[in-house]
């Protein structure tokens, strides 16, 4: 599972995340370094609850490690005020959380763990390749080793004749070698169409890229060798009975060009240099924690749906 970014990719992004990353700043700080019941505040005090005293000089320091974008979106006294106002009522629902418990609550402990893994890998990562990091040459290269990716796979159609056994199979397939012979390619897939009416006939639009999970294998190669509209395929033996193929249509694969797909490599080749980035800093930490990775038991991990178990 790839790590998710954590930057922002639009000003709505910045604003939707600004409010929440402020927060997050301010609630460790809370928990980090509470505040002396005696110690006057410094600055002007927001919020006096319980013994929690929220003052302008403690937001404006997590203002200022805001990136300059997202501090960008408050520059008019309104929106500066409106966002004063809101990070008070952060702080409030804060504390009622806090009091019913929620601060050990087990899915508030894991997001409190992701947002600390997220904040160390920016910090070692970064958020972003490196200039020069990725090429343009890897770009090409990606492009070209990757086509499936950047347009609609071959398709291959074909009639297909479903038959309950063999010898009415090949009784099939001889009948309409007959009737097509030096008939043109509509032709014979009319012959095939008439001669196929008592059987279970329907059409199947095979794609280049195998699934294991769709028709038979014996289906899918057999309507891939297949090379000319109207020809027959041999008599296939498949769990539901013997099938019959005729190629109908035949769509080439469809790749967009170089320039208009050039994004979005950029985005696969980022996450990957991104991915042995992290893989490279957890080695190193790991060998830094003394930590015991006991890889050879990874296996073990059940993902299977237990009875009686969630």
């Amino acid at each position: 599972m790839k790590p998710p970014f954590d930057e922002p990719s639009s000003r709505a992004g910045f604003a939707r995340r600004a409010l929440p990353l402020l927060v997050m700043g301010l609630l460790s700080a809370l928990s980090c370094h509470k505040q002396a019941a005696l110690e006057p505040p410094q600055g002007q005090v927001l919020l006096r609850v319980g013994e929690r005293v929220l003052t302008s000089v403690e937001v404006e320091a997590e203002i200022q490690r805001m990136p300059a974008e997202a501090r960008s979106l408050y520059t008019t006294p309104e929106a500066r005020l409106r966002y004063v106002k809101q990070i008070i009522e952060q702080e409030i629902l804060f504390k009622a959380a806090e009091a019913r418990g929620y601060r050990d609550d087990p899915a508030v402990v894991e997001a409190t763990k992701r947002a600390m893994v997220r904040k160390l890998l920016r910090e070692r990562v970064g958020t972003g390749p490196a200039p020069g990091e990725i090429t343009e040459a890897a770009l090409h290269q990606y492009y070209e080793q990757h086509p499936q990716e950047f347009g609609p796979a071959a398709l291959t159609r074909v009639h297909a004749a479903l038959v309950p056994d063999r010898a009415a199979a090949a009784a099939l397939r001889a009948e309409t070698e007959r009737a097509a012979a030096g008939r043109t390619a509509p032709e014979r897939l009319a012959a095939f169409e008439k001669l196929a009416a008592g059987a279970r006939l329907r059409d199947l639009d095979i794609s280049e890229q195998y699934e294991p999970a769709g028709q038979p294998k014996s289906l899918f190669d057999a309507a891939w060798a297949l090379t000319e509209v109207g020809e027959l395929s041999p008599v296939l033996e498949t769990p539901d009975g013997f099938y019959l193929l005729q190629l109908k249509e035949r769509t080439p694969r469809s790749t967009k060009p170089f320039d208009q797909v050039r994004p979005h490599i950029l985005r696969s080749l980022s996450d990957q240099a991104r991915e042995r980035k992290v893989q490279t800093l957890a080695h190193e930490l790991a060998t830094e924690l003394a930590a015991q990775v006991f890889a050879e038991n990874a296996s073990s991990v059940r993902f299977e749906t237990q009875p009686g178990r969630r």
